[in-house]
């Protein structure tokens, strides 16, 4: 789990970006031709290799040389240094012996690590964008109602899209002006964050309308008196509503309490969308803070309800019904132990698996950083 982003966000990431390790192996299996067979008890027990050993470092020689020596004093072109996940042994092996130690091919294993790596740069790449807040362009660019749902999933829960991911939507839009798409990248890369929120607030057909008039250089440099007066202009479109905003607010505490047989975050996945939505509205004023409020109380077991309005003030509700409602701050009550004088504040809602706020939370940093007294 990375704290720089929710647990919602990280297990789409984890389901989505992360593909695991069985799927690769079925679709490997057919490219090495016939090195596996089709029985599920094949896969496992490949999956059970993998646990045991573990591959750190593969070397290459030159056509025709055989530079290294294997474990068996054979002298080999290609080296697996691969050590043992629980005992103390390391072994360099050739291919051959490879197979005799781990119990599956070279070949395969080292498709499977650099697969892995290839997956962790990825996540990684989209939370180094979320940090820097290049969600909103996307947002904007790549609003379209044919845009994969996957993608489209992953913007709507506030991650951006991956190099790859972003072209890779591109090509799938199939976007016949090109050249009218860069003109549109260029002036929305010129636009400040607060305006790109701005404009992502307008319904599809009212960004779309704004932008070409923003290409054409008919209302160039007047950006925010349009985008303020925005809400009239594309009135007769369908617009976020105080009553849509109340439904969404009743919709979410129902389905809450329907499902209360699963945990807080079983819950929060269900209802992501409709959570991303609210949380949106209250952003951009639709409907008061305090809608979070009740909707995030509607999660909370009654140990937890009752400390979090006993215990906080009114804005730590509003920020904490947001962390609660995404999942986010949560701090593992291990974390804490062994630490002798922190705040009680802090403790109490650690210990209850209650959010920090974000001043809590750097206070806590503080406090392990000096270490356990």
């Amino acid at each position: 789990m990375d704290d720089r982003i929710s647990k919602l966000q990280w297990a789409f990431l984890e389901k989505h970006i992360q593909a695991s390790k069985l799927d690769y192996y079925q679709q490997q299996k057919v490219s090495l031709k016939g090195k596996f067979t089709d029985n599920a008890e094949d896969v496992e027990a490949i999956d059970q290799c993998l646990k045991e050993w573990s591959l750190k470092e593969v070397l290459h020689g030159e056509d025709g040389s055989k530079p290294y020596r294997c474990h068996c004093g054979k002298r080999i072109r290609h080296l697996y240094v691969v050590q043992h996940t629980t005992k103390d042994v390391t072994l360099h092996l050739g291919s051959t012996c490879f197979k005799s130690y781990v119990g599956i091919n070279a070949e395969m294993v080292e498709k499977v690590k650099a697969s892995n790596e290839v997956l962790i740069a990825e996540k990684e790449e989209i939370i180094g964008l979320y940090e820097v807040g290049y969600i909103e362009e996307q947002k904007f660019l790549l609003d379209y109602e044919a845009l994969d749902k996957d993608f489209r999933e992953q913007l709507d829960i506030g991650l951006p899209l991956s190099r790859r991911q972003e072209k890779l939507a591109y090509q799938e839009l199939d976007i016949e002006d090109k050249g009218l798409l860069v003109t549109r990248r260029d002036l929305i890369r010129s636009m400040s964050r607060e305006q790109l929120i701005r404009m992502n607030s307008l319904t599809i057909e009212g960004r779309r309308t704004i932008i070409a008039r923003l290409v054409d250089g008919r209302i160039l440099g007047v950006l925010d008196e349009v985008l303020a007066a925005a809400p009239e202009l594309f009135s007769n479109r369908k617009t976020p509503t105080v009553d849509g905003g109340n439904r969404l607010e009743s919709r979410l505490i129902e389905g809450f309490k329907t499902n209360d047989h699963l945990s807080q975050e079983e819950r929060i996945g269900h209802h992501y969308e409709g959570i991303a939505t609210l949380i949106q509205m209250v952003d951009y004023g639709v409907v008061a803070p305090s809608v979070l409020v009740k909707v995030a109380s509607a999660l909370l077991s009654e140990s937890q309800r009752s400390y979090w309005l006993g215990h906080t003030s009114a804005g730590q509700k509003r920020e904490l019904s947001r962390h609660i409602l995404l999942n986010s701050h949560m701090v593992s009550p291990e974390v804490i132990l062994g630490y002798k004088n922190l705040p009680k504040d802090i403790v109490g809602q650690i210990m209850l698996r209650l959010p920090l706020t974000e001043i809590q939370y750097n206070r806590l940093q503080d406090y392990l950083k000096q270490g356990k007294d």
